[in-house]
């Protein structure tokens, strides 16, 4: 078949095929080593199952000291964790709803079995940040979006 090929023709077309076997070797080790599976890039064993996600170095919620009965469950159950939710007043003009920005517990009263709720994690202390003003706005500025002043 290459038989009526000149030499540099048959140099090219070497080069070709072994380019494209490179390239698939190469494309082939770049997928095989990409991590397919986890919501975590990190964590060193065995720090990162010892303790809590939330708590510190990855989050910054303070774990119970290790004891002969914490961290574990909890005594809650449901009739008692339904009080750490937040409540909402229903059809209120107050413009107010149960996001709440700051938690001081990671346990929301949603927890499912309410033992978990209490049993792991300690309150954090809460620092606010201070409300920012909106940038002050004259009619010859422009209009406010949200919190911006634009000049559209």
């Amino acid at each position: 078949m290459t038989e009526g090929l000149s030499q540099s023709k048959k140099i090219g077309i070497s080069l070709c095929c072994a380019l494209v076997i490179i390239f698939i070797i190469l494309g082939t080790l770049s997928y095989i080593g990409r991590q397919k599976e986890s919501f975590s890039m990190y964590g060193d064993y065995p720090r990162s199952v010892d303790g809590g996600i939330l708590s510190p170095p990855y989050g910054d919620y303070p774990q119970y000291k290790k004891g002969p009965c914490t961290p574990g469950v909890s005594d809650y159950n449901y009739s008692t964790a339904w009080k750490l939710q937040p409540p909402t007043p229903v059809g209120s003009y107050a413009q107010v709803t149960n996001n709440k920005e700051y938690w001081a517990s990671p346990c929301n009263g949603t927890s499912t079995p309410a033992a978990i709720c209490g049993g792991l994690y300690q309150n954090k202390n809460l620092n606010k940040r201070s409300l920012i003003k909106c940038p002050p706005i004259s009619p010859k500025r422009g209009v406010r979006v949200g919190f911006y002043v634009s000049d559209v």
